[in-house]
């Protein structure tokens, strides 16, 4: 799935930074590309834990695929919800 989505997506890059690349799929996939100068594994980790918990409490009702890269290191959890909450308006709007 993680393929499918970088090859024929669409992308999407919020105020915070933060760079999407999404597609409709049969059911709710997140997916991270993080390197290391993002920050240390706790920091990268950190992030990807508080995306996916995001994620699975607003995306639940759309059937997407969602690859999420941030594009500046520290990124808050203020920032992670309003950049998935301006994506979720985007998708609801388009689909």
């Amino acid at each position: 799935m993680f393929k499918h989505v970088i090859n024929s997506s669409h992308s999407y890059k919020s105020k915070h930074n933060i760079f999407f690349r999404y597609k409709k799929q049969n059911r709710p996939f997140i997916g991270f590309i993080l390197n290391k100068k993002f920050g240390n594994a706790v920091e990268r980790n950190r992030f990807k834990n508080q995306a996916r918990s995001l994620f699975r409490s607003k995306y639940k009702d759309l059937s997407c695929g969602i690859i999420v890269r941030p594009l500046k290191p520290r990124v808050t959890f203020v920032e992670i919800n309003d950049a998935l909450d301006s994506l979720k308006i985007k998708l609801t709007a388009k689909w």
